[in-house]
């Protein structure tokens, strides 16, 4: 996942904008999930910026440590970005 991310960066224009819709916490405070809506943005071919927006759900676990730790995190797009 670090070097996703650390790719991801590298990209021109790149940049990710998140917006948090919730989080719940289980009975026991070991996990918790957090879900909402993003904007990814990348330079397009012609240079101009292309963004597409989607959404992610994220579940944290919380280590013995009382770090929390991301477990599992998915997102997808609403629909293809446009490039043109």
């Amino acid at each position: 996942m670090r070097a996703y991310v650390e790719d991801a960066l590298r990209i021109p224009g790149f940049n990710i904008r998140w917006q948090s819709q919730g989080v719940q916490l289980s009975a026991d405070g070991s996990l918790a999930y957090m879900f909402g809506t993003n904007t990814v943005t990348v330079s397009g071919h012609d240079g101009a910026p292309a963004a597409t927006d989607g959404r992610g759900l994220s579940i944290w676990r919380r280590e013995d440590d009382g770090i929390w730790r991301c477990s599992v995190e998915i997102w997808n797009t609403d629909h293809p970005a446009s490039l043109s």
